[in-house]
């Protein structure tokens, strides 16, 4: 096996257990800042935990639209990190030129797994922002020491409000 191979490979597992985190990252967004309807309680909380698990990526993006409007960049990151997403981990062979064999197909790979592993830090940070803005809103200290390190891990990301402020809006104040 190619030593590029090897390291691509490496780098597909890497990227898959990082996009685990990111989905659930996705999934406690969903239940603690955009909630929908239902008030939150210990039983609900118990419920989505339990549903948690059998729920997609798509299903929660899905989800967050029926919430929020997205402005549409967002809304096109999420759309691409979902399809590069069941891409790395269903159908590598829909990845055009992806062939781990030809020093050609490695540049593809190299170039797919750069764009995947780009969006999904994008992905965290704008989630991570959501939590941090709902936290400060609602006056909680959960997940500081998750939030101090991704503080450490991801100095750029703006002041959490006004970014959340500029990407989404509830639903009842989209107009047509």
């Amino acid at each position: 096996m190619h030593e590029d191979t090897k390291e691509i490979l490496f780098w597909m597992g890497l990227l898959n257990l990082a996009m685990q985190t990111t989905e659930e990252l996705f999934d406690t967004v969903l239940i603690m800042v955009f909630p929908g309807k239902q008030r939150m309680t210990l039983e609900v909380l118990e419920r989505l935990e339990r549903e948690r698990r059998s729920r997609t990526l798509g299903r929660l993006v899905k989800q967050m639209r029926d919430r929020v409007a997205l402005r549409p960049d967002l809304e096109e990151l999420l759309n691409d990190f979902v399809l590069h997403r069941n891409q790395l981990t269903h159908r590598l062979r829909d990845v055009p030129g992806w062939d781990l064999d030809s020093v050609e197909g490695r540049k593809v790979a190299w170039q797919f797994l750069s764009r995947v592993c780009a969006e999904n830090q994008t992905v965290m940070e704008v989630l991570f922002g959501f939590l941090m803005a709902w936290t400060d809103e609602n006056e909680l200290k959960i997940g500081e020491e998750l939030l101090a390190k991704f503080h450490k891990s991801f100095p750029e990301v703006p002041k959490y409000a006004a970014m959340i402020d500029d990407l989404v809006s509830p639903k009842e104040k989209v107009l047509g």
